[in-house]
């Protein structure tokens, strides 16, 4: 598993926002952080937005590296 990978997903993430013009795009970042590391859950406004915004991360940065792995 790449170490960096969560890394490069919220950056992906905080970029997207930004030129989505969505507020608050580092504070999102960190709830996106939080969410892929531990699992965190929040409001029903900020998951649409996290879930919006992760279908774009994933589309850029890819699957996780041992999805590959998988029948």
């Amino acid at each position: 598993m790449d170490p960096n990978q969560t890394t490069r997903m919220v950056q992906l993430f905080e970029q997207l926002c930004e030129e989505c013009e969505i507020k608050n795009s580092k504070v999102l970042g960190r709830c996106y952080m939080n969410r892929l590391e531990y699992g965190c859950k929040y409001s029903k406004e900020i998951e649409n937005i996290l879930d919006t915004i992760h279908k774009l991360v994933t589309k850029r940065e890819g699957p996780e590296d041992w999805v590959s792995l998988l029948d």
